[in-house]
């Protein structure tokens, strides 16, 4: 069975580039070897479709738990 793709947990701060001279709070996260990370903006998430629709969080998260066994090239 495959591992359903979840977001790092943590706090949240602003979105980097927001505003000048902002002060961010550094973190860790400790990947285990051969897990994946995935970065993407808020444009994927945003993205509309013809009919308007969000693609949204939950659907990004399903699809990544979906392809996760795929090589990146796909």
């Amino acid at each position: 069975m495959e591992n359903e793709a979840a977001w790092l947990k943590g706090n949240r701060g602003l979105v980097v580039g927001a505003m000048e001279h902002t002060v961010y709070e550094t973190g860790q996260t400790i990947l285990q070897p051969g897990e994946p990370i995935f970065l993407y903006t808020d444009g994927v998430t945003e993205a509309l479709n013809t009919r308007e629709e969000l693609f949204s969080d939950d659907r990004l998260r399903k699809k990544i738990t979906f392809l996760q066994a795929r090589p990146p090239e796909e």
